[in-house]
């Protein structure tokens, strides 16, 4: 939290002179601008805002800074601070109807990886996916532990490649034992091909790791996996977005069970 700026920056809203609240995905932050009543959120610009004056303007200031800093923009002011950080595709909509989804897959896949999370995001789901979320200089372990508790559902990408994978069989593991935890079903399985369903215990490799890969992968053979076997020809691409636009239903947050 130490190290997460919230910036307060001039927007012109509907010709009213309003304060735009930016900052990187954080509940915290997230709830204490929810409970001013004046704060709204704009679709339009993906982030928090109010109507520039002076009461709400202290009011919703000394709130943030009892968890975090404050950097204030000055109107013309483009270069004082890194718009890396602050990209708006990194904020959260609040107000989405879709639960978020921790995106587990082998690097193997990571045609169908990129492509379904595109698809997401387009739709405003917010996502992790590993090659783009994944911050450099953070242990691996650690990195997928934190984000599969993270989200609402963690998304499988069932494959010979994701379910031959160690790291894949880590994130199942771990969901798995959220699952058990907290008794709501965690992981959301869609298959590109047909190993789920096809492969033996006996078959699994290595021996140590056969009673656990195992108990992964008969989780997932009790939750119904959304199918997309035949829906990746490039050369049929209709199929794959009516796919998505069903796929979108079940993971509507009144879905998530």
């Amino acid at each position: 939290m130490k190290n997460k700026k919230v910036i307060f920056e001039h927007m012109s809203h509907k010709g009213e002179d309003c304060i735009k609240v930016i900052f990187p995905y954080d509940p915290i932050i997230i709830k204490i601008v929810k409970n001013f009543k004046f704060a709204r959120w704009s679709m339009e610009n993906k982030c928090w805002y109010f109507v520039n004056n002076k009461r709400d303007f202290k009011a919703i200031k000394n709130k943030i800074e009892t968890v975090t800093q404050i950097h204030y923009i000055q109107k013309g002011d483009t270069n004082s601070f890194d718009n890396d950080l602050y990209k708006l595709e990194d904020t959260y909509d609040p107000f989405s109807e879709y639960c978020s989804l921790f995106i587990s897959y082998s690097t193997k896949d990571n045609w169908f990886a990129r492509k379904i999370n595109d698809s997401l995001i387009s739709n405003g789901v917010k996502t992790f996916l590993w090659e783009k979320d994944a911050l450099h200089g953070e242990l691996l372990k650690e990195i997928m532990f934190e984000n599969v508790n993270k989200f609402d559902r963690v998304m499988f990408i069932a494959s010979e490649n994701s379910l031959k994978s160690d790291a894949c069989h880590y994130e199942l593991t771990k969901a798995r034992e959220r699952q058990d935890k907290t008794w709501k079903t965690v992981l959301f399985p869609v298959h590109i091909d047909d190993f789920l369903f096809k492969v033996r215990k006996e078959q699994i490799r290595p021996i140590n790791k056969r009673e656990e890969y195992w108990l992964n992968i008969l989780n997932l053979r009790e939750i119904h996996s959304f199918d997309f076997s035949d829906k990746v020809n490039i050369d049929e691409p209709e199929k794959f977005y009516k796919a998505i636009e069903r796929l979108l239903i079940s993971i509507k947050t009144t879905n998530v069970g």
